[in-house]
Parts: C-alpha cells; structure tokens; sequence
C-alpha cells in the first residue's frame, strides 16, 4: 500500500500539486469573485443595513447554486474538517484586501463565534481559522476573547429567513468584558457566508450593549445570493 495519499480536487477531481489545498489554481480562478467596494451600499452594506447598523461591508465570494466550487469550499472547511482550506482561504481574502487598499477599514479582526458543542464536533471554528489568515496577511490583530456564543441552536444553513432572525434574537451572544479593551478600535467582524445578516447583527448588537458607539464592519468569506 502507498505511503502517500493523492489529494484531488474537491470540486474537478484533478490532482492537487503540493502547494495546492483542496482545490486546484484552475478551479480557484472559476470561483465567483463579487468584486465589493466597501462604503458603497453594496449587496453586503445593503443586507446588513436592515438589521444592524455597520460602517461596511464587504464579501469575497459569491455563495450560490451557479457557482458550486464555492459552495464546495465552504462545506470542506465548514463540515469536512479541513481548517486549513479556511485558513488558506483567509489568506487569499486578506491578501486582495491590503493590495485593494482595504485594510485602512478596521484595525482588529474579531471573529463569529460558534458554541461549545459545535467547537467540539468540529474541533475548529472556522470563520476564527478565515479570520486568522485574514489577519497574517494584513497585519491586523485578531482577538476571539471578544464575543462569546451564549446559546447552542441547530444548524443556521438549514434555516429558513425567519427562523434565523428567530433563532438570533435571544442574546445568542454576549460581549466578554475584554471589549472595555478595545473601544476606540475599529472592528471587522468576521464569519463564512453572509445569508440575511442575523447571526452577524446579533453579534454588533451584542458588542454595542457594552460600547454603544463601536465602530464594526462585517467582513465574510461569501455571500449567499
């Protein structure tokens, strides 16, 4: 039996190179980009101006049915236990970020955290992981004793618009008392997917109980359409 293991693509099937994690250089040039320019209104500004007041938005990847590769990366590192994929993914957002311009936006990363029971599945959180590369790509500190998940619920991906906003309006999460440490920051505030914008609002709502007048940005790996 082989020593080595051949890693394929997840999405084409083709054999990865060493350099290549989980989806190949041809497949990672296909992924839908959405092109944002924060402070514009964007699709992302626009979604999240209904729940929750930001200073910007801005998405990556566009997360669709017509784009499965996208798709296909989010559920490897989100369900397939492939942290690395998330990392390496936060890599390339930070890194399109600082070339853009971008990273005069927020000087602290705080990730979306998840709850105990699903840290423990997982073994991981990744939108911390997304958050991590973003972060040794710009530069700019990432702090996860920011926010801590109150309630466990199931899922949110197999939740339908209200049953989100429903799930989300219970102090689903609470500011730790370190935020006291960084009032005057300006914050992104990092997940994986953008869908309606509930887990992200009730995260600003929950910073904002202690330091009213945050300054918080939403920044994510993808945007469902």
């Amino acid at each position: 039996m082989s020593l080595f293991t051949t890693k394929r693509c997840i999405s084409c099937g083709e054999i990865l190179t060493r350099h290549e994690e989980a989806i190949c250089l041809s497949c990672r040039q296909r992924m839908a980009r959405t092109f944002m320019l924060p402070k514009t209104m964007n699709i992302a500004e626009q979604r999240m101006a209904q729940k929750a007041e930001v200073s910007w938005g801005y998405s990556h990847y566009i997360f669709s049915k017509a784009d499965s590769i996208v798709r296909e990366a989010v559920h490897e590192f989100k369900y397939h236990h492939n942290r690395y994929l998330a990392y390496d993914m936060g890599l390339e957002v930070g890194a399109y970020m600082k070339q853009n311009g971008m990273t005069h936006l927020f000087d602290l990363i705080v990730p979306v955290p998840i709850s105990w029971v699903r840290r423990f599945t997982r073994e991981y959180n990744q939108a911390a992981e997304i958050a991590r590369g973003i972060s040794e790509a710009t530069g700019v500190e990432m702090r996860t004793d920011i926010l801590k998940r109150r309630s466990w619920a199931s899922s949110q991906s197999t939740r339908n618009a209200e049953q989100r906003e429903e799930s989300m309006s219970s102090n689903a999460f609470v500011s730790k008392s370190s935020i006291l440490d960084v009032v005057d920051r300006k914050i992104a505030l990092v997940d994986d997917v953008l869908t309606t914008g509930a887990t992200l609002a009730a995260c600003c709502r929950a910073m904002r109980e202690k330091v009213p007048d945050l300054a918080i940005g939403v920044l994510t790996f993808s945007i469902d359409e």
